[in-house]
């Protein structure tokens, strides 16, 4: 008789499990404190960037599995993926599987994006690593004004800069949007992908099963 079981392989290093796990946590305080707590929102908003940098420097230098090179797939085979996935036979990958490794890089990106475009966002209010002196020297002008000519012309750069408060804002918010509905495309794929790896290991456990009564 032949002893057949399936093997659990532990893929992810420690410092994966806890960036996506600290990550997941940053984005969920984001979502919270978005209208709530601006102040918290800004200050989680740097712990995510301290996140991206730690994965883009351990995708580049960590471990097999962890680096980039590792589940970044061609276009070709990432197809080859999905019909296969469509078809309820998705070939197994050890780590991100093709369609889920091009999540991951879209959803890095994504987050990068929506970054960026938060702090540009503070930025216009002369707030933050981009901060726009324009601002506060306008907000100091306006504090100190003698006259209404020089008033008209401060007020006439201060609509500028509201102007690019409202474009950042309104970018930062479409990426949320965006970010949003690839943690549920994200969330999507990982129920279908463990149902199918379910069905599998009970498939495989009922042959081997079958395959152990016939031997005695």
């Amino acid at each position: 008789m032949v002893d057949q079981k399936i093997k659990s392989v532990k893929v992810w290093d420690i410092l994966v499990r806890l960036f996506h796990w600290a990550l997941v946590c940053a984005i969920i305080v984001q979502y919270i404190s978005a209208e709530s707590n601006k102040i918290l929102h800004k200050n989680t908003g740097y712990i995510i960037v301290c996140l991206l940098l730690f994965r883009i420097i351990w995708g580049l230098f960590g471990p097999k599995h962890a680096r980039f090179s590792d589940f970044l797939y061609r276009p070709s085979i990432i197809f080859q993926y999905l019909s296969g996935l469509i078809k309820g036979r998705p070939r197994h990958y050890l780590g991100h599987n093709p369609a889920g490794g091009l999540m991951v890089f879209v959803m890095l990106v994504t987050l990068l994006v929506t970054v960026f475009t938060g702090l540009k966002a503070i930025g216009s209010k002369g707030l933050g690593p981009f901060a726009d002196k324009g601002y506060q020297i306008v907000q100091q002008a306006l504090a100190d004004r003698d006259d209404h000519e020089a008033h008209s012309e401060n007020e006439g750069e201060h609509r500028s800069l509201g102007g690019k408060h409202e474009f950042w804002g309104a970018f930062h918010e479409a990426m949320t949007g965006f970010l949003g509905f690839l943690i549920i495309v994200h969330i999507c794929g990982v129920i279908v992908s463990s149902l199918i790896y379910t069905k599998r290991k009970r498939n495989f456990n009922n042959t081997a099963r079958q395959g152990s009564e016939r031997d005695h």
